[in-house]
């Protein structure tokens, strides 16, 4: 195991772990498994993309030991190093190892069914393929399909993604506020294997889309730490909260619950400044809760 490895998987199983982490799916599905446990004696749930687990146990690590023995947990992963450990960590998890890309082993079987933070790797391993924006966004639509088709009837899909503004394409004028996140800026432009624009106006003012701001934002965070060559082979921005609400119609399922959270604006106000008027700064990512139509 890399070193690059090893501190991502730890920045990503460690908050959770100890639950401290500001993920709303763990609240969100445990919330689910109690309402569904009000009209059934078990409640099984599917994590794909559940890499080492985590999110599943801090799910069912919020619920009393009652409700947790009536919940069966299934976790779906193509890394199988992140599920032998996984194994290790939570014997009470079923890890099944396989790609999001093809029909799942399993049909009409789980309650909930999560997509977190999975849906953009998909997204992202097609466009280093060199696969247009167009096809690659197909295959996400079909990957949501998939993991639809695992839910039995009345089912509910919770997905966690980054979303792109609804006017990706807007040209945004920015003010960086000091040299060293403009300098965090050209890095991320140097290190991101997918390109980003902008048109510079004057010393420390650019022009860019909104869609490149989004991404800037995602990613700064990440540009000093060990795993910064891994996050810079994925985008979080690939679908508008409209795409998204699309591709879940398009696979038979109704919108209860659509939340988009927004950046934490507080820690950006004393590195960028936006310039362009009534302009907000764009979404971080989107939390949708869905429900499998009646066939």
């Amino acid at each position: 195991m890399s070193n690059s490895y090893l501190s991502y998987f730890n920045y990503l199983t460690d908050r959770l772990d100890k639950g401290t982490s500001q993920n709303i799916v763990p609240s969100t599905v445990a919330e689910l498994c109690k309402k569904h446990l009000l009209i059934s004696d078990t409640c099984k749930v599917l994590d794909i993309g559940c890499f080492n687990g985590s999110m599943l146990n801090r799910a069912l690590m919020t619920l009393s030991n009652e409700l947790r023995a009536s919940i069966k947990c299934v976790g779906f992963d193509i890394d199988n190093i992140a599920l032998t450990i996984g194994s290790r960590q939570h014997p009470h998890i079923n890890f099944v190892c396989g790609a999001i890309e093809y029909p799942l082993p399993f049909q009409s079987t789980f309650n909930i069914t999560i997509l977190s933070n999975i849906l953009h790797e998909i997204f992202s391993n097609k466009k280093r393929q060199l696969v247009s924006d167009t096809d690659a966004k197909n295959y996400v639509v079909q990957s949501v399909k998939y993991a639809c088709q695992t839910l039995s009837k009345f089912g509910t899909l919770v997905i966690l993604e980054g979303v792109l503004p609804p006017e990706p394409d807007k040209k945004i004028v920015v003010e960086f506020q000091n040299e060293a996140t403009f300098n965090d800026f050209r890095s991320l432009i140097s290190d991101f294997v997918f390109p980003i624009t902008y048109l510079p106006l004057d010393k420390q003012i650019i022009e860019l889309s909104a869609r490149h701001l989004a991404i800037f934002l995602a990613k700064a965070r990440y540009l000093h730490e060990e795993y910064c060559s891994l996050e810079a082979t994925q985008v979080y921005q690939f679908f508008t909260e409209n795409d998204f609400c699309e591709a879940l119609n398009s696979a038979g399922m109704i919108i209860e619950e659509s939340k988009v959270i927004p950046q934490p604006i507080e820690s950006w106000n004393s590195k960028l400044k936006i310039l362009t008027e009534g302009y907000n700064y764009p979404p971080k990512n989107i939390m949708i809760v869905a429900r499998k139509k009646q066939a």
